[in-house]
């Protein structure tokens, strides 16, 4: 009687398990096909409301003469505009560099 090793399948073993593994790679592609969209959606309304933003910082630099005069809080108000800004680049950029 030949004996059989544990880890050979049947023909018709691997046959299911290729079509397993091939269509689990298909629903793994269309999940991170979704969460690539979402992460671009966020990107967009981040960066929406990162513009909004400095634009409400050059209108009361131009507007509020005393604004001018707290620099820190307008450091504060330009480097969390600059945070964000990376964060959008992060979301967009999906290179590990």
């Amino acid at each position: 009687m030949p004996t059989q090793n544990k880890h050979t399948l049947d023909p018709k073993s691997q046959e299911r398990l290729a079509r397993q593994q091939k269509r689990d790679h298909k629903v793994e592609h269309i999940f991170r096909r979704i969460l690539h969209v979402i992460e671009r959606f966020i990107a967009v309304l981040i960066l929406l409301a990162l513009l909004a933003a400095l634009g409400i910082e050059i209108y009361r630099c131009c507007t509020d003469m005393e604004y001018l005069a707290d620099l820190g809080s307008i450091l504060h108000n330009v480097l969390t505009i600059v945070v964000g800004l990376e964060f959008v680049r992060m979301l967009l950029d999906t290179t590990p560099t």
